[in-house]
């Protein structure tokens, strides 16, 4: 019998305020892949300085960049966007 399971995808992030450009390029990865991998498990993980970014207030005053995008203006939008996603993007720290 075999047993079908869903592919997962992990980002790892350990970058906290101080280096918004990689912190926001793991969301913005994250969150592309699942708007491509609709029956993926998609896991953002947030380890060091990066668990900084759990808290709505230090995350919603680091600015988006490094981004193609202008759809957010801090990080804190980008984990909202994340979470309310079908099904939504994990985050772990």
């Amino acid at each position: 019998m075999a047993i079908e399971t869903s592919p997962s995808l992990v980002y790892l992030n350990i970058d906290g305020p101080e280096d918004p450009t990689r912190a926001t390029l793991t969301l913005a990865a994250a969150i592309a892949a699942r708007n491509e991998a609709s029956d993926a498990r998609i896991i953002v993980a947030l380890l060091g300085k990066g668990v900084q970014l759990i808290d709505p207030k230090t995350a919603a005053s680091i600015p988006v960049t490094g981004a193609r995008t202008t759809k957010w203006t801090n990080i804190e939008e980008m984990i909202q966007t994340a979470l309310a996603l079908k099904p939504p993007v994990e985050i772990h720290c």
